[in-house]
């Protein structure tokens, strides 16, 4: 009951003209509102470039999760915010000329991953095993351009007996990665769908994930880190890896 959601429509003006202004939208949003906003927590660079037209009195954070290439929006951004939390070392460093206080935090491990290692005997006994094979997990999005292709499929090809189940999205029309055609039409996943030893589970409830996780013997990080080491830092999925307590593969 104390929860409100907050529609609002972005006003797209005629053939892409006459939009609306960060400050009439803000105006719009805080008359939607009509109360006086405490806590204002911003994980957008791009749409309200100063946190504060959303309330002069309110406390501001913003977080950065990812590498943004709209810099300059950023760099605003966090210069309106009381205090700013980083996700990782490098991205607090690409904010070194904010003048706001900026934090590392870090990420810590949900709950239905903990929780599954606690039911891990009665999850291994209600799963089927063939004899004789290696499970091997990967998670993550599949259509990410920063996977190093060419080594995980010479990974599978070269461990026939290695079973590779993959827990993410790979059809390119998923809100997770990315817009586009409504097949895969891409060579890796064409391939992975293909090989006789990768099961494909697609995008999965964080529950059923954490359960299947539980399962593997090994997993697997594959990401082309010489080019780039300061992106493909991927500390949520190396936590859930660690929280089963079983080997990690990853490329040097």
């Amino acid at each position: 009951e104390n929860l409100w959601v907050v529609d609002y429509k972005l006003n797209g003006g005629f053939m892409g003209l006459f939009k609306l202004s960060e400050a009439n939208l803000t105006e719009k949003i805080n008359k939607l509102i009509d109360k006086k906003i405490d806590l204002i927590w911003s994980f957008d660079c791009n749409r309200f470039r100063d946190l504060k037209m959303l309330g002069s009195d309110s406390y501001k954070i913003y977080t950065k999760e990812e590498w943004n290439n709209d810099h300059a929006s950023e760099i605003e951004v966090a210069n309106s915010s009381e205090i700013v939390l980083c996700l990782s070392d490098p991205l607090k460093k690409q904010l070194s000329e904010v003048n706001s206080k900026k934090i590392l935090f870090d990420h810590a491990l949900g709950n239905v991953f903990a929780e599954a290692g606690f039911r891990k005997k009665e999850i291994m006994a209600n799963t089927q095993f063939a004899s004789g094979r290696i499970r091997c997990g990967y998670l993550g999005n599949m259509q990410n351009k920063h996977i190093d292709t060419a080594a995980f499929e010479t990974i599978i090809r070269e461990n026939p007996m290695v079973e590779f189940h993959i827990i993410g999205p790979f059809v390119k029309e998923s809100n997770l990665a990315g817009s586009g055609n409504k097949t895969w039409e891409d060579p890796f996943v064409e391939f992975l769908m293909s090989a006789a030893n990768v099961r494909m589970y697609g995008s999965l409830m964080t529950v059923r994930t954490a359960e299947i996780l539980q399962t593997m013997d090994m997993f697997l990080i594959c990401y082309e880190t010489e080019k780039y080491a300061e992106i493909v830092a991927n500390p949520q999925k190396l936590i859930e890896y660690l929280s089963v307590g079983n080997d990690i593969v990853t490329g040097k």
